[in-house]
């Protein structure tokens, strides 16, 4: 069947648009917990009110330096006032060193704060790229096989992998531009009460400033949505050259791929470099502005307000911290800006795989379904996404239990459809199965259907594990015994056996260490340690010789009875002795036998 595949771009208009992606986003955060958040916020407004006081001490620390203490050298105010009840309450003989201790001490303070607020950044990040790869594996779990279908593998690998990881980034900015914000309100409050004059100097300059942050906001969007759009399909082409490696290089196309890598990757790379190139700049512009403030606060206090030099080098100071909070919060918009066309493929792709609609656990007891299965398919009709023609038309037939169907037909006839939906992975458009007189009818009798079934697909495919963690992903509670019977039962044990390390081998890439009939074998052990009640054989034998297939049919047909087995194939295996041959033609069954 055709896997029909959304380009990414589509995925992101699908998610519902920026605001959108920020609120889903947003709330994510706040599923993470609100005591956190809270927390985060108090070791924020502690560091930011410790670096206000530590600023406020200068006034006076610069005064007994220079001039001795006078009550009227700081202007009146919270930080005059401040200042003068500081100073009161400590002895004149000790007050340059009382304040150097109280500034000390501040530091400290605020060096153990700042460690725990940024550990707790740390974590909070951390767990929100956490949350959201459960949350996106969640929606593959639950998804239904047609769903998956109509997305590209390495779009959903690029998601995992990529756009995650860009919420790692856009997070920790988020999470630090919260904490800017917070800095520089304090700094803020500290210049009001130092010089209101001056603050509206400030603020004035910096809002003629604004306007430069329109083209990076832009940029920034833009690139975010570049790097999702190349990004994913160098992954694609990435993907599709491991899987296909083999062959890439028996048709000598390894180039072909790595050049079309390449080229994405050198256009990622010129993009970012134009992105980064423009941030640089902004960034030196306020840099200037930022030496262009100070010398007109300078220029103002001294000549036009006739500051105390110890309040006019303190709302300096002031400025100059005001500084990185203020580049920090440009940095954090910039940041998330960029991050949301990854939450946006996200959410497509939940949206797409519908993440809603999960399957319950089933409500229905394994125990009360045992031995092989008989199965009913009554006019059942299928068209696959994105296709006009259906690839089956009213499909009827009756399958005995513990009895060895042969499925026949040639490739695109619709035999795959068929046992996908045996297996209970696709619903038919039309018409119903019923499992021992039972309908499938929700997604409670296909969960138990598959919890007793077993597919054997046409290519074997083997995980890089070893052969026992192979067999135990498919009976995770099976004792070494049950190993070596499946085993046994699949005729797979004497060259395990023979293995130095027996059943702690390593199969290699896709059970490459092995030969196609030893993979086959090993695959159909695996099925059968499930001990299933339904085995699905994709054209297991097609790509067999003729003694290795001889020997698979006679474990076939040793097994009969014991389950139900459906075996697909284009011909009938010579020695096979099916109990019933279906053939399939163009979505039809033409013929029973």
């Amino acid at each position: 069947m055709a896997k029909i595949a959304a380009p990414y771009s589509e995925h992101v208009g699908d998610a519902g648009g920026a605001a959108r992606q920020l609120r889903c986003y947003l709330e994510s955060l706040l599923e993470l917990g609100r005591k956190k958040l809270v927390l985060l916020v108090l070791l924020v407004s502690i560091g930011s009110l410790t670096e206000s006081f530590g600023i406020l001490l200068l006034i006076p620390l610069l005064n007994l330096a220079f001039d001795g203490f006078s009550g009227n050298a700081v202007p009146d105010g919270l930080s005059g006032g401040f200042a003068d009840r500081l100073l009161t309450a400590i002895p004149e003989d000790l007050r340059l060193t009382g304040l150097l201790a109280v500034f000390v001490g501040l530091l400290l303070l605020r060096a153990i704060v700042g460690w725990q607020r940024d550990l707790r950044l740390m974590q909070h990040s951390n767990e929100i790229v956490d949350h959201w790869r459960e949350r996106l594996v969640r929606a593959i779990v639950s998804a239904n096989w047609r769903s998956l279908q109509e997305i590209q593998f390495g779009r959903l690998e690029f998601a995992l992998i990529n756009d995650v990881s860009r919420l790692a980034l856009g997070s920790d900015r988020l999470l630090r531009g919260g904490v800017a914000v917070v800095q520089a309100a304090f700094l803020s409050v500290v210049a009001f009460q130092l010089s209101l004059p001056l603050l509206a100097v400030t603020v004035g300059m910096v809002l003629l400033a604004i306007p430069l942050l329109v083209p990076t906001v832009r940029a920034a969007h833009r690139y975010g949505t570049q790097l999702s759009n190349q990004g994913s399909k160098r992954q694609a082409i990435l993907a599709d050259f491991l899987q296909g490696m083999k062959l890439a290089k028996a048709h000598d196309a390894s180039d072909r791929h790595a050049a079309e890598f390449n080229a994405l990757t050198h256009d990622m790379y010129r993009r970012t470099v134009a992105y980064m190139d423009l941030n640089l700049r902004v960034q030196n512009v306020f840099q200037v502005a930022g030496g262009l403030v100070a010398a007109a606060i300078a220029f103002v206090g001294l000549t036009r307000m006739d500051l105390p030099p110890a309040a006019l080098f303190a709302f300096i100071v002031v400025c100059a911290r005001l500084v990185l909070p203020v580049q920090q919060i440009v940095t954090a918009v910039q940041g998330i800006i960029a991050m949301l066309p990854a939450v946006g493929g996200i959410l497509a792709i939940e949206s797409r795989l519908g993440a809603g609609a999960a399957p319950r656990p089933s409500s229905l007891k394994p125990a009360a379904l045992q031995g092989a299965l008989a199965i009913s398919i009554q006019g059942v009709s299928y068209t696959p996404p994105g296709r006009d023609k259906a690839i089956l038309k009213q499909v009827s037939a009756t399958i005995l239990p513990g009895s060895l169907v042969l499925l026949l037909g040639p490739s695109g006839s619709g035999k795959t459809t068929l046992t996908d939906i045996l297996l209970g992975l696709v619903e038919p458009d039309e018409g119903s199965i019923a499992i021992d007189g039972d309908r499938l009818a929700d997604e409670d009798h296909r969960v138990l259907l598959r919890a007793g079934a077993a597919y054997v697909p046409q290519d074997p495919y083997l995980f890089d594990t070893s052969i026992r963690e192979n067999l135990l992903w498919a009976a995770p509670e099976a004792s070494e015994a049950d190993l070596w019977d499946a085993l046994e039962l699949a005729e797979a044990a004497h060259f395990v056996r023979r293995l130095p390390g027996g059943l702690d081998s390593r199969p290699g890439h896709r059970g490459g260490s092995f030969s196609g009939g030893e993979r086959q074998r090993l695959c159909l052990a695996r099925a059968l340690v499930r001990r299933p009640r339904l085995l699905v054989l994709d054209e297991a034998t097609s790509a067999l010789d003729p003694l290795v297939e001889d020997s698979l049919v006679a474990t076939l047909t040793r097994l009969r009875g014991r389950m139900t087995i459906v075996m697909i194939a284009h011909r009938v295996p010579p020695g096979l002795v099916a109990d019933q041959c279906l053939h399939l033609d163009e979505g039809r069954l033409t013929a029973r036998r």
